[in-house]
């Protein structure tokens, strides 16, 4: 099969599927377009869906064997160069609940725990709801409005603040940044410096366009050996659903103690369909999702025009990374709650800047925009609507 721009241009009706995105009536009324959370409208892999629906020909579903790992080592080391082992990971439902896992596990109620907003929501919850205070380095947008990394910042509270652990996502999450080689191995010095714990989410990791490429933390040589990195396939072959994610750390003991954490909170995964999913994506699906980011190349370039086009005003932040576009659209509307409302009225749902830090994503807006051309264009043009056409 050619998973080209016919494959993916083929939309699928995802109505009345107890879907998050486009059934959720109190967020998107029925008959709208969702250019919001973080999954896609394209079909798993073929290949991921054989292996669901042969295991489900077995009619029973109990207790399972975790795999070995040995799957994601494979696929981690073919696509991004990264070398580890299976005795390196454990699985969690998700990279939410990892995450909080890592807060509770590396600081305790007080500590102090740094990260660089705007950011995905969740980073702010796993530290205020543990009881950990939150540190906030602010990401500095340049003049094309692209966001850089603060060091003199960071140093400053590593250094006074007593800060416990740093949180990075990378890519970044909403902000499409790639981070570099350099800028890693900066937060890696820092760290090791200043003896912070360090955790990396990478779930956008498989979304770079080229020429550029990603690095993981787990690659940089002066990374601290404990530094905890969080994968993920649900974003990167669209089976969120599915509920698994990867702790993976090159250090034993830290990891035992992830492990330890993650057994007092009765947290087990393993679920019997998420495993063959998974096992699937990373042995058979590379060239599907070489052929999905080639797609989406193809719809950030679309989403850009249309918006030099049709919303001169608003400003793009550079989409070098994830499916997630940031916009400054304060320009038409500073009042996230009047254009969450008109978006409703309009049949259209994005992403509120605010649900990423309160100061840096107020004017803003993030857009997904893994999605068929067709339904982008029918999102953009109600946005449009929404954004200039005010009652």
């Amino acid at each position: 099969m050619k998973f080209d721009c016919t494959y993916f241009d083929n939309a699928i009706d995802r109505r009345n599927t107890d879907s998050v995105k486009w059934d959720l009536r109190e967020v998107i009324k029925e008959g709208g377009i969702p250019l919001w959370i973080a999954d896609m409208d394209f079909p798993c892999a073929p290949a991921i869906s054989e292996a669901v629906m042969e295991r489900a020909k077995h009619p029973i579903y109990a207790y399972t064997i975790p795999d070995d790992g040995k799957a994601l080592v494979d696929f981690l080391k073919r696509r991004h160069g990264i070398n580890i082992e299976p005795a390196n990971l454990f699985m969690f439902p998700s990279i939410v609940s990892a995450l909080r896992a890592c807060v509770l596990n590396l600081t305790d109620e007080g500590d102090n725990v740094l990260i660089l907003s705007p950011v995905y929501g969740p980073f702010y919850s796993a530290i205020l709801d543990n009881k950990r205070n939150l540190v906030d380095i602010p990401l500095i947008k340049d003049e094309n409005h692209r966001y850089n990394i603060d060091f003199d910042a960071i140093e400053y509270s590593f250094k006074n603040d007593d800060i416990k652990l740093f949180i990075v996502c990378s890519p970044h999450n909403p902000v499409s940044r790639l981070f570099s080689e350099n800028e890693l191995r900066q937060m890696a010095i820092l760290c090791k410096k200043y003896n912070v714990k360090l955790a990396v989410d990478e779930i956008h990791c498989d979304f770079v366009y080229s020429p550029d490429k990603f690095v993981s933390i787990l690659n940089i040589a002066e990374a601290p050996k404990d530094t905890i990195c969080m994968y993920s396939a649900s974003k990167s072959f669209n089976v969120a659903g599915l509920k698994q994610a990867y702790v993976i750390c090159k250090d034993a003991d830290t990891l035992e103690k992830i492990k330890d954490t993650a057994n007092k909170l009765g947290v087990v995964s393993g679920n019997i369909f998420g495993l063959v999913a998974n096992k699937a994506a990373f042995t058979s699906c590379d060239d599907w999702l070489d052929g999905l980011i080639n797609y989406l190349d193809s719809n950030r370039k679309v989403l850009a025009d249309f918006l030099e086009n049709e919303l001169p005003l608003a400003e793009l932040t550079p989409i070098e990374s994830t499916y997630l576009a940031w916009v400054n659209i304060s320009a038409y509307e500073t009042d996230n709650e009047a254009l969450k409302l008109r978006c409703y009225e309009k049949g259209v749902c994005v992403n509120p800047g605010t649900i990423f830090g309160e100061e840096g994503g107020k004017g803003y807006i993030r857009i997904n925009f893994a999605c068929p051309k067709k339904q982008l264009l029918e999102g953009l043009g109600r946005l449009k609507i929404a954004l200039t056409e005010k009652e």
